[in-house]
């Protein structure tokens, strides 16, 4: 009888603890709330400055933060897809079209989660306007992986979002910022360190990435079957449906041949156009050769995707070679006042 006494009080001391340790969580994360998920807008966190620093560069926490920021004001337009759709510049496109989109975008996106990002905002409006935004390195079903959807319920249900383990690690990295001031973890694991500082060895980097997805690729049959599943919700529902295949460098395109996937990427052009509309910038065109209009070979610069907009959203653009030349004196003029306002500088110095 004593023995099984014990046990019980062992049972119920353990239930006891793990009761209060998951409060102890929630307190602190509630008190934190590191991504801006409970605390309403408008009161001012004290910590406000330290979680601007932290986490929100961690790939899981953008998606999380994009997530509740779509749900607090959905939006019936939208352009979808990875970093190079956050070029688009909604501002803009507002001006031309004056209607008002929503980017739906985080960095590292695959082609899976841009597909699941679609039914997301279809399931809390009724849409009326998408582009996709799908650039050939992630069709693949070798990418068919996704963050958003182990991520995306954090920002929907605050009780799972205050009892996560991860969000704590969030919290914990603000408190440590904001008295040590001190960097942690995952906060800084997008940073790619001293090689983002050296532009022409951020470049090689960039190139070997895409050289390691494009050297196991995987005939993307789930990614097309995923996309056709959209098209016909979007007919049968009167959704404008539209994909865009960003520009990238000449350098990055030519990984394409190295690899023999050559027909694999007409074929994609082939699979996106036979579903909708498409705009396609990814060819050895005067953009693809230019390094004044890329950060890096994935990543036009703004000026490229203004170019971009006026065809896309104003459907009055007749040569994108001269477009892109005229965006390539822009760009040097902008360089040239940048460089003379820092030699100006340092002689005021």
């Amino acid at each position: 009888m004593r023995a099984q006494a014990n046990n019980k009080k062992f049972v119920y001391a353990s239930i006891g603890v793990v009761f209060l340790s998951l409060l102890a969580v929630m307190a602190v994360n509630v008190a934190i709330d590191p991504l801006g998920i409970i605390w309403p807008k408008w009161i001012s966190h004290p910590l406000e400055k330290a979680k601007s620093k932290v986490g929100r560069r961690d790939a899981t926490a953008m998606r999380i933060v994009t997530a509740a920021e779509y749900d607090s004001n959905p939006n019936p337009y939208c352009i979808i897809g990875d970093s190079r759709a956050g070029m688009f510049s909604v501002e803009n496109i507002k001006k031309i079209t004056g209607d008002e989109y929503y980017k739906f975008v985080f960095g590292g996106a695959t082609a899976m989660e841009i597909t699941e990002v679609f039914w997301y905002t279809a399931r809390r409006v009724k849409l009326k306007k998408v582009y996709l935004v799908i650039p050939f390195n992630i069709y693949n079903d070798n990418k068919i992986n996704s963050i958003f959807r182990e991520a995306a319920p954090l920002s929907q249900n605050w009780i799972r979002y205050a009892s996560s383990s991860y969000v704590l690690r969030i919290s914990l990295g603000v408190v440590i910022k904001a008295l040590l001031g001190i960097q942690t973890g995952s906060n800084v694991a997008l940073d790619a360190g001293d090689i983002m500082s050296d532009k022409e060895a951020f470049w090689k980097y960039q190139i070997g990435a895409v050289e390691r997805s494009y050297s196991i690729y995987i005939e993307p049959k789930i990614i097309l079957k995923r996309l056709k599943e959209i098209k016909e919700y979007c007919d049968s529902q009167g959704i404008k449906l539209v994909f865009v295949i960003p520009p990238s460098h000449l350098d990055l395109q030519k990984v394409i041949s190295k690899y023999n996937l050559d027909d694999e990427f007409v074929q994609f052009k082939k699979d996106l156009r036979s579903l909708s509309t498409t705009y396609d910038y990814d060819y050895p065109n005067r953009c693809a050769r230019s390094r004044q209009l890329f950060d890096d070979p994935w990543h036009g610069k703004k000026l490229l995707y203004r170019v971009l907009e006026e065809d896309i959203f104003e459907s009055r653009l007749d040569d994108l070679d001269a477009a892109c030349a005229q965006k390539e004196v822009e760009v040097m003029a902008q360089e040239m006042a940048e460089k003379d306002r820092h030699e100006s500088e340092h002689h005021m110095e």
